[in-house]
C-alpha cells in the first residue's frame, strides 16, 4: 500500500495517541503497556481507516499467531520491562517483520472491544486509554482472533480487512 492510502490510517494512530491520558504509571510491565498503547492506536486507526498499515506485519503475525503469543507471555514472564524485541526494532529484527508488539498490542484490544457488551464504552475506554489495566484484566489473546461486527473479510486482492 502506497504512503499516500495509508495517510489516514497514519493520521489517525497518530490523533489516538494525541489522546491518551495516563495520570500515572499503571501496574503493569512496560513491555505490556507500551503493546497496549501502540496497540490501541492500531486498531482504532484499523477500523477508521479499513486498512493495516503494515500488510506483512499482519499477515506474518497471523500465520505465527500461537508461536508469537506464547513467545511475547515467555519475554513478559521473564524481561517484563524490555521492549526491545517486540516494538521500535526496525533496525535490530532479520527474522521477522519488525514491531510485531503492534499487533499484540492491537489483539489485546480487540479482544477487550470483543467481549464488551458495550462496545461504545470499550472505545471511549481504549481511544483515552485512561487505564490499560481494566483492557490488561480482561484479555483472552490466546484464542483464535474474532472480528468485530462490521469489519469486512480480508479480500482476494490483498486488501486487510
Amino acid at each position: 500500500m502506497g504512503t499516500s492510502l495509508k495517510l489516514p490510517h497514519i493520521v489517525t494512530h497518530g490523533l489516538v495517541h494525541a489522546q491518551i491520558l495516563r495520570r500515572s504509571r499503571p501496574r503493569i510491565p512496560n513491555l505490556l503497556l507500551i503493546t497496549v498503547l501502540e496497540g490501541a492506536a492500531d486498531l482504532v486507526a484499523n477500523l477508521v481507516s479499513g486498512r493495516t498499515a503494515v500488510e506483512s506485519r499482519a499477515d506474518y503475525a497471523q500465520a505465527n499467531r500461537e508461536a508469537l503469543l506464547q513467545r511475547y507471555a515467555k519475554d513478559l514472564a521473564e524481561t517484563p520491562e524490555r521492549r526491545e524485541e517486540w516494538l521500535c526494532n526496525s533496525s535490530r529484527v532479520t527474522v521477522e517483520p519488525a514491531d510485531v508488539g503492534y499487533w499484540i498490542g492491537e489483539e489485546i484490544c480487540r479482544d477487550y472491544l470483543a467481549m464488551a457488551s458495550d462496545k461504545q464504552a470499550a472505545v471511549r475506554n481504549i481511544i483515552p486509554l485512561v487505564d490499560p489495566e481494566a483492557i490488561v484484566v480482561k484479555i483472552r489473546v490466546s484464542r483464535p482472533r474474532r472480528r468485530l461486527r462490521g469489519e469486512r473479510r480480508r479480500r482476494a486482492s490483498g486488501i486487510r480487512w
